[in-house]
């Protein structure tokens, strides 16, 4: 990539913590010196080191930083702490981070990774997958028999990273909308989180939730969505912990929140049961009152 900007005649700076690949990077750039210098372009290669090391005493502020840091987990490679560097320390007034917004879709789905085998082989395997049960799967959705449960994927949360929110304080409300609740993420309080809502459209078992991103580079979309076309991330899946059957027409809400490196989703369900106890309840509260 810093290659192909060099040979459009921009000043280029190459960041790579990874010695091997810096190794190769540095072979690359030096096969083709003679046409970045034709063409009047400039590439300096750094030191092997984090980006996040980097001050502007060491080197000039840019216009453009790009960084491709992103795993299939959307942050687990580091890319808020990245960006909130560049945005702070290494960013020109006015210059464009790429990606500069991130979104984290979700999707209702019906999936059961052993129902062909099971109904191929006639052979029950409810037993192993309650034993291996985990919260997350990396996987291809579309290699599993599934039904999405809605027309169209959620967008569950949208991460600004020119505009990254500073680390709550303990106890302090993080939750959009004005909802006065601390959603915690570990020891701390998570850096954001949301609740959305949405109508199931076709009836079935729910499983869990699909779980991509896309990556805005200033109107291009890279993406981890299953339809994609480029292969490079699989999906995620949030199993529930009690796979529920859910009707059309029915709502279902689904909490997101994020922190530095990682995002978390869980599906909000409130059995007949339990409202029925909170409003007794309250009848109690308010009779003691009275």
């Amino acid at each position: 990539l810093g290659l192909s900007v060099a040979l459009e005649g921009a000043e280029v700076w190459l960041c790579e913590a990874v010695p091997l690949m810096r190794h190769v990077c540095r072979e690359v750039v030096a096969a083709n010196s003679g046409l970045v210098a034709e063409k009047r372009g400039l590439v300096q290669l750094l030191p092997p080191m984090m980006s996040t090391r980097l001050h502007t005493e060491e080197v000039p502020n840019f216009d453009i930083v790009v960084s491709e840091v992103m795993d299939l987990w959307c942050l687990g490679e580091g890319i808020i702490p990245t960006m909130r560097h560049a945005h702070k320390k290494l960013l020109a007034p006015n210059g464009v981070l790429l990606p500069g917004k991130l979104r984290v879709y979700v999707q209702p789905l019906e999936l059961s990774l052993w129902r062909e085998v099971e109904e191929g082989n006639q052979v029950d395997l409810q037993p192993l997958s309650q034993r291996f049960r985990s919260k997350f799967s990396a996987l291809r959705i579309d290699q599993f028999p599934h039904r999405y449960l809605t027309k169209e994927p959620i967008l569950a949360m949208e991460i600004d990273l020119a505009n990254l929110p500073a680390q709550p304080a303990e106890g302090e409300a993080n939750i959009e909308g004005g909802v006065k609740l601390c959603i915690r993420m570990g020891k701390k309080p998570a850096l954001s989180a949301k609740v959305v809502s949405s109508k199931i459209h076709h009836r079935g078992m729910l499983s869990g939730y699909g779980l991509w991103w896309s990556a805005d580079l200033a109107g291009h979309q890279v993406t981890s969505d299953p339809s994609n076309p480029q292969r490079s991330w699989k999906q995620l899946v949030r199993w529930l912990d009690e796979p529920r059957f859910v009707e059309e027409q029915e709502e279902i809400q689904v909490l997101t929140c994020y922190n530095d490196q990682q995002v978390n989703v869980e599906d909000i369900h409130l059995t007949r049961e339990m409202i029925e106890q909170y409003q007794q309840q309250q009848a109690a509260t308010l009779n003691v009152s009275s």
